[in-house]
């Protein structure tokens, strides 16, 4: 539910515009507001309605309906009173503000003009300056911290001399709670006169402490905030008595609006913007609208002359629309619908008259004579209802709010429905208007076409513009609406941003060699490590080797840690290394189950839990593993169908969280093979030398797309890793700027196994062997050879040892001449032979 600012002099228990988002409504009542009290005396209402220095104001908690304050509020007294469904019977808590719940000194006492509710205060406009009180939404057991306290802000306006009497609060937040775009809500808006008779505006946000000017040179001037734009509207009638205009005054000079006059003089009454992005204007005795946050508007009703617009009441979820008029008439209307419909007319409006809607967003009117109940109120029954609905309009979506990352793209359909009747024959080309909230967001492609004679079709595809980041709606309205339908209307919240739920994931299969599936999340924690062969269980107070050595770790981070053993350990024995320890989650705990690590914790992989990490997967030293990653969102409030989208497109860096180099692991991602083909895309351009001149386009690309220690971008679809070193690795993996809205990261963590031994051991070890092997090669060889010619020699002696026992003659035996010659023939004869 939405409600209206509107103009003191018209009405000075006009109420604000502002919106708020979902909170625990009890808060506004588990609060004690000043003095209980069990309601106001007849004798003090029939004061407060009558005298004209008394200021009687209702401010509503929207997207809430129902939930309501009333502040009736003269020089003497304050009474507060606390509504959970519109005033209605039995549904009220009464309380007398005093000066004990502010720290206004000195305080005799607290006349409210004008208040509001944000998404967690009440600020009030009071004779003191501005007002705030505690937060609503802060929980707690003890009755000093719920009771509401109020404290002074907006100390630099008193230079403007404020006529405080005649200043109004407006505020315009979302109804849904946008985290990424948190920001943007609690703009709050303080227009007052100022001491030289012009009017100001001024705004602030949560604390509430610095204010800022916009102007300073207006007359009869109205304004609210415009959340998708980030922008003031202000409607305004100049010095001379011409016509009303309207003007933005904005917080980025990037955006660019045209400004628009109303054909029409007198000056503006109330203005209203809606969650849709629709703005209601009352400008004299006219009532006109915007559907596109206001760039154009429409007229679409016109009172007597002698009438005017005092209040707007908005309910968002419907569309729909209430309007008060000075004579007690109260209007229905609603989006999509031609005009307004008149529902009734009180005859005798009492000061506090108001209109809402209750907790069902039936419209609720509020009217007391002096001396009755003051909080005398009672439903108004809607006529028109039981008239018969013609049309409807639907969408092929199941949310009315979606996020539009980086340049990605949305496509989606709407379709009108007139009823087959012959008493009404289609007209024109289309049936629906639509209009963006906020066009320069996003590009938008419209295909509409008839899909029969009484079905109108628009197809719609939205695109983000690079780098653009905020809120737009579109909306799609039914034309010429003549009978009041439950649904006139379809809009669309679009925010381009980071979707809430978008996270980038590590898949921890890809370090897994043998085995198909990582470990289930009870296991992991629970189990031994025994059980499972892919887990590492960690030492106590582990801490990762460095480049130093091994025994000297230098990282912040310890694992699994157990404080009642960590003076035992060899991180301590150097002040170097215990100099750099890091507070963690175990930090001045005296055993480990005072740490409190719950079984997410010791799952998790990040840093700020590896006190709580106690098992590590497994990989091996000097083993290539392609690294996968997933993109991972809600589909619901997301404009992917799937559950995860294509990593390819990304572009990630990595870095080792314990400082560990990269000379003990590799990545690499196949960039020389990508690029040789695709010379041209920004994963090869990026890739630039360190000493490239800092105004080069490739050094200006480079330092756009990485951040932190490393350089080097990755492909994410193909990074691969090689780990070169032993122990702990954990890595961080973020991604590169320019290709979501999205600051997302993820971490990981390995032990590698089976390293070789750390030098000079293996050095030593391998020199000896190699030695030992060619000592033990020369001997084997030195003995074959030995052998071989041994054998020859043997052979030789035997050979002549034969041939000397053939031919030898008994010892001291003489050789004679005969036996020569016989010797000589025997020769012969052998060679005649």
């Amino acid at each position: 539910m939405r409600v209206s600012m509107c103009h003191p002099r018209v009405n000075p228990c006009a109420v604000v515009t502002m919106v708020i988002v979902h909170q625990a409504t009890d808060h506004l009542f588990k609060k004690t507001w000043g003095v209980w009290v069990p309601g106001i005396p007849p004798n003090e209402y029939t004061n407060l309605v009558s005298s004209t220095s008394s200021y009687i104001h209702t401010t509503h908690v929207p997207c809430q309906s129902g939930s309501s304050l009333m502040f009736l509020s003269n020089t003497t007294v304050t009474y507060i009173a606390v509504s959970w469904n519109s005033f209605l019977p039995n549904s009220t808590l009464f309380y007398k503000l005093t000066c004990d719940e502010t720290d206004v000194s000195p305080c005799s006492s607290v006349q409210v003009y004008h208040a509001i509710i944000t998404s967690y205060n009440v600020m009030l406009v009071t004779e003191h300056g501005i007002l705030v009180s505690n937060s609503l939404g802060k929980e707690c057991s003890s009755s000093a911290c719920n009771n509401i306290k109020f404290h002074r802000v907006g100390d630099s306006l008193h230079t403007y001399s404020p006529v405080w009497a005649e200043g109004k609060l407006s505020y315009t937040p979302v109804c849904i709670r946008l985290t990424s775009i948190a920001p943007l809500d609690g703009v709050v808006l303080f227009t007052f006169k100022s001491g030289n008779g012009k009017n100001v505006i001024a705004s602030s946000s949560e604390t509430f402490k610095v204010w800022k000017i916009y102007s300073t040179n207006l007359e009869k001037v109205m304004a609210v905030y415009d959340q998708q734009t980030r922008s003031v509207i202000s409607i305004h009638q100049p010095n001379n008595n011409s016509s009303v205009s309207q003007s933005r005054m904005l917080s980025s000079r990037k955006q660019r609006f045209s400004s628009f006059s109303f054909p029409t003089t007198g000056h503006v009454t109330c203005m209203l913007m809606m969650p849709n992005h629709y703005l209601y204007a009352a400008v004299s005795n006219t009532m006109w609208l915007s559907t596109d946050g206001g760039n154009m508007y429409s007229k679409i009703h016109e009172l007597s002359s002698s009438e005017q617009v005092i209040k707007l009441v908005g309910h968002g979820d419907e569309n729909s629309i209430l309007v008060l008029t000075s004579t007690g008439a109260v209007w229905w209307g609603k989006a999509g619908f031609l005009g307004l419909k008149h529902l009734l007319t009180v005859q005798n409006p009492s000061k506090g008259m108001d209109i809402t809607f209750d907790g069902t967003g039936h419209p609720v009117l509020l009217n007391s004579e002096s001396g009755a109940n003051p909080l005398h109120a009672r439903l108004v029954d809607v006529f028109i209802k039981s008239e018969v609905c013609r049309y409807s309009i639907s969408s092929n979506l199941q949310e009315s709010l979606y996020y539009l990352d980086l340049s990605t793209s949305f496509s989606f359909s709407v379709s009108a429905t007139m009823k087959n009747d012959n008493s009404i024959i289609p007209t024109g080309n289309s049936m629906v208007s639509i209009t963006m909230g906020n066009p320069q967001i996003f590009k938008f492609e419209l295909n509409e076409y008839r899909a029969s004679k009484f079905v109108h079709l628009v197809q719609v595809v939205l695109t983000a513009r690079y780098n653009i980041k905020g809120v737009s709606s579109i909306s799609f309205n039914l034309k010429s609406v003549r009978s009041p339908c439950s649904v006139t209307s379809y809009t669309l919240l679009i925010v381009a941003d980071c979707p809430i739920s978008k996270q980038l994931h590590f898949e921890y299969s890809s370090l897994l060699i043998t085995a198909k599936e990582t470990v289930p999340v009870q296991d992991y924690v629970s189990s031994n490590v025994s059980t499972y062969e892919l887990l590492q269980e960690l030492p106590r107070n582990y801490r990762p080797p460095s480049s130093m050595a091994v025994a000297i770790p230098i990282s912040g981070n310890v694992y699994n840690v157990h404080p009642q053993t960590i003076s035992d350990e060899r991180f301590m024995t150097y002040s170097y290394s215990a100099k750099r320890r890091l507070k963690g989650f175990c930090d001045n705990k005296l055993n480990r189950t005072s740490c409190s690590c719950t079984s997410a914790h010791k799952f998790s992989s990040l840093e700020k839990y590896s006190d709580c990490r106690e098992k590590v997967y497994k990989v091996l030293y000097d083993y290539t593993y392609k690294l996968n990653f997933s993109m991972l969102h809600n589909k619901m409030h997301y404009t992917h169908n799937e559950d995860s989208e294509d990593i390819s497109k990304y572009l990630i860096y990595i870095e080792e969280v314990n400082g560990r180099d990269d000379t003990v692991y590799f990545a690499s991602d196949n960039a020389d093979t990508f690029c040789s083909t695709k010379p041209n895309q920004v994963l090869c351009r990026s890739r630039v030398d360190e000493h490239t001149p800092p105004d080069s386009e490739s050094a200006k690309l480079l330092n756009f797309l990485t951040s932190g220690k490393t350089k080097r971008v990755f492909n994410a679809s193909q990074l691969s890793i090689k780990f070169l070193g032993m122990g702990l690795f954990h890595f961080r993996v973020t991604l590169a700027t320019g290709y979501s809205f999205c600051s997302l990261q993820d971490e990981f963590q390995a032990y590698v196994i089976n390293p070789p031994l750390p030098f000079p051991t293996g050095t030593i070890i391998r020199l000896t062997v190699s030695f030992s092997m060619g000592a033990v090669m020369v001997a084997i060889y030195m003995r074959l050879i030995f052998k071989k010619y041994n054998k020859e020699d043997k052979n030789v002696e035997s050979n002549v040892q034969s041939v000397n026992n053939h031919h030898r003659r008994p010892r001291m035996s003489i050789v004679t001449e005969e036996d020569m010659k016989a010797l000589r023939s025997k020769l012969r004869s052998s060679f005649q032979a």
